[in-house]
C-alpha cells in the first residue's frame, strides 16, 4: 500500500495536502462575495438613477403644466387687458380730440 501525498503550494503562499486547499476555497468564497458586492453595488445605482430619472420627469412635467396654466391664464389676462387697453386708448383718443 504505497499512497502518495503531494504536498503542494498554492498561489496564496500557504501548503495543502491532495489538493485540498484551504486557501483556494476561501478565496472562492470571498470573489463570490466581492462579486455579490458589487452586483449589489450595481442595482442600488441603477435604482437610484431611476429615480432620478423619475423624478426629474416629474419635475419637467409638474413645470410644463404649470407652464401651460401660467400661459393660459396669461393669455386670458393679456386678452382683458388688451380689451381694456383698447378701451382706454379710445377715450384718450376722445380725450385728445376734445382738446384739440
Amino acid at each position: 500500500m504505497d499512497t502518495k501525498i503531494r504536498v503542494m503550494k498554492c498561489k496564496y503562499g500557504s501548503y495543502y495536502y491532495n489538493y485540498d486547499c484551504e486557501c483556494e476555497k476561501i478565496n472562492k468564497k470571498r470573489e463570490r462575495t466581492l462579486e455579490a458586492v458589487e452586483m449589489e453595488f450595481i442595482q442600488r445605482m441603477q435604482q437610484q438613477q431611476q429615480q432620478q430619472q423619475q423624478q426629474q420627469q416629474q419635475l419637467h412635467q409638474q413645470q410644463n403644466n404649470n407652464n401651460n396654466d401660467d400661459d393660459v391664464d396669461d393669455d386670458d389676462d393679456d386678452d382683458d387687458d388688451d380689451d381694456d387697453d383698447d378701451d382706454d386708448d379710445d377715450d384718450d383718443d376722445v380725450m385728445m380730440m376734445m382738446i384739440n
